[in-house]
């Protein structure tokens, strides 16, 4: 208002109260006990200059208690930092965490709300937020139940082996990874301009079935990605991940994990080596020389990149082997030849019978 100007203000029960606007244009007045104003109320007001003139009343409609839905509350995933909304300036923003603890903060001008909850809670898939509002007098608004989501994608992890020093992938160059081991230890690094990212965890040793969270956020340090990897087992083999050896065999193949190593120890103490192909065979040549005999025994075992061993699988040699295509075409030749020189002379011994028939 008008400092020194006077602004009387009328409540619903017709109870009046008058305040003089200060030298920096506000006023206000309380509201006498007993005068309990509710959602839709209305009050007048009015302001008299110092010469005595009134100005025409304002009428103001007492709002509603706050209110709040979950349209308020921004998504939240896995391993957020902060949880964020929107909601009435100036009210109050209450956030309960699975844990049971509870983070407040204050609706911004622009009807912004966040609060920081890196420190107080690890977010899984799953988890429920309670969320509500409280107006400056205590008011407060229903409260709201807001799921955890799952990640709005997966980002590309590659493979993690136990004994792994180094856990790496691909991401959108400039964007944060954020790495969490299973002891809860938090590591951080950003995505290269060729879209690759390291994370050194060392000392940390992982096992099978240890579960490793990885987050990647954009430079806005919103969710772009996540996911919980499991760290694989050692390497296994068995009779299965070997194909049948055929005595007289160049060669042995199989299928395994790919990226393990291969090794066959052959009957003369000899060993071939070979890696196992992404798409999980693997081929093993054998020694220039070596002649594989049936009955003979062939051990086969894997190894991953941390040296990390399978079992050594037995694995006898099969009987002679088939021809190959050739050797079967020539074989089926020699028969027909055969059958074609016996055909042959039984026709030559005919024909000498009606000659001789024929003379006599």
């Amino acid at each position: 208002g008008v400092p020194e100007d006077v602004v009387a203000v009328e409540l619903p029960d017709g109870t009046k109260v008058e305040t003089k606007v200060d030298s920096s244009g506000n006023w206000k007045v309380n509201v006498p006990s007993g005068s309990l104003l509710k959602p839709g109320d209305s009050i007048k007001a009015t302001q008299k200059e110092p010469n005595g003139k009134i100005s025409d009343p304002v009428i103001i409609t007492v709002s509603g208690y706050p209110i709040f839905s979950t349209s308020n509350v921004d998504p939240i995933y896995p391993e957020d930092s902060k949880i964020s909304g929107t909601g009435t300036p100036g009210n109050k923003v209450v956030v309960k965490l699975p844990d049971g603890s509870a983070v407040e903060t204050t609706v911004g001008k622009d009807g912004k709300w966040s609060v920081d909850v890196y420190s107080r809670a690890a977010l899984k898939q799953g988890d429920e937020v309670v969320v509500y509002e409280e107006d400056k007098n205590g008011n407060k608004s229903n409260e709201v139940k807001v799921r955890v989501n799952d990640y709005p994608t997966k980002p590309v992890v590659n493979p993690i082996l136990p004994g792994d020093k180094t856990i790496s992938g691909k991401g959108t160059p400039g964007d944060k990874i954020i790495a969490t081991l299973p002891d809860g230890t938090k590591i951080e690094t950003t995505v290269d301009g060729s879209g690759n990212w390291f994370v050194d965890i060392s000392p940390t040793l992982l096992k099978p079935g240890d579960k490793v969270s990885i987050v990647e956020k954009d430079t806005n340090g919103k969710i772009r990605a996540g996911t919980t990897v499991t760290v694989e087992e050692y390497p296994t083999m068995s009779e299965s991940n070997v194909d049948q050896i055929n005595a007289g065999d160049t060669r042995i193949t199989g299928s395994g994990r790919g990226g393990d190593k291969i090794i066959v120890e052959l009957p003369d103490g000899t060993k071939a080596e070979t890696v196992v192909e992404p798409n999980g065979r693997w081929t093993a040549q054998l020694p220039s020389g070596t002649s594989l005999k049936s009955g003979q025994v062939v051990r086969v075992h894997a190894i991953d990149r941390n040296g990390n061993e399978s079992k050594r699988v037995s694995v006898a040699v099969s009987g002679p082997p088939l021809p190959t295509t050739g050797e079967r075409a020539d074989y089926s030749w020699n028969i027909l030849n055969k059958i074609l020189v016996i055909f042959n002379y039984m026709s030559l011994s005919i024909n000498m019978w009606f000659v001789e028939i024929h003379i006599i």
